[in-house]
């Protein structure tokens, strides 16, 4: 499997937390596609109610905490 390159701007260049957004988004999508193949392969579960729920991994849900 490939990696990913991604390079953190050093803290002493961040002058404005705006600055770390593209980073924020990366990150986001990399989670959602994690998130997604595990639903594909049946191992996330929702948390939420019948309007609206995230899914998250099932091994790190403990029993009886889903679908509230």
């Amino acid at each position: 499997m490939g990696t990913l390159p991604l390079v953190l701007l050093p803290p002493e260049d961040v002058r404005q937390l705006s600055t770390l957004k593209r980073y924020e988004d990366a990150l986001d999508a990399l989670v959602c596609c994690w998130v997604g193949m595990l639903y594909v392969d049946g191992a996330a579960i929702p948390m939420g109610d019948a309007e609206s729920a995230i899914w998250c991994p099932t091994s790190v849900v403990r029993p009886g905490t889903g679908n509230r």
